[in-house]
């Protein structure tokens, strides 16, 4: 009889630390994504993989940055947070091939025309001194 209760007693006790390990367990992964949700380099993450719904491969597998059908409005703030705006500000201030660039990383669309021609606008302002290197990046990468 003695070993009965034993059998049970440690059933229950094997039972309750399962249960409580479980409870802990949930509890703590909730707080974690709660703590996630809050945390500002997930939502970079989300904004990226937002932003990577509007690539496609050409025909050679190069991804390129396509904005057509897309309102300029919208474009304009894809394009802020855009790997392709990184790469071609890393060619500051050689702005023919920036200009080249964007024609090989962006697909034809309304706001590659705007870029394009804000580019030619930047690069006139920039080389007659009317603005400086740093006002000329900035606009590149905010454009109006």
């Amino acid at each position: 009889m003695k070993d009965k209760g034993l059998l049970v007693l440690g059933a229950v006790g094997i039972a309750f630390i399962y249960f409580v390990f479980n409870f802990v367990g949930n509890v703590e992964d909730e707080d974690i994504q709660k703590i996630e949700s809050l945390n500002p380099s997930n939502a970079e993450e989300r904004k990226q993989k937002e932003i990577l719904q509007y690539y496609r491969q050409d025909v050679t597998g190069t991804p390129i940055l396509d904005l057509s059908g897309v309102p300029v409005e919208n474009a304009k703030k894809i394009w802020k947070d855009s790997p392709t705006k990184k790469r071609i500000m890393q060619l500051f201030p050689n702005f023919h091939l920036m200009r080249d660039m964007i024609k090989l990383k962006m697909a034809p669309c309304e706001f590659r025309d705007l870029l394009l021609e804000r580019l030619s606008e930047i690069e006139s302002d920039y080389l007659s001194g009317t603005i400086t290197s740093y006002k000329a990046k900035e606009e590149i990468s905010d454009i109006k």
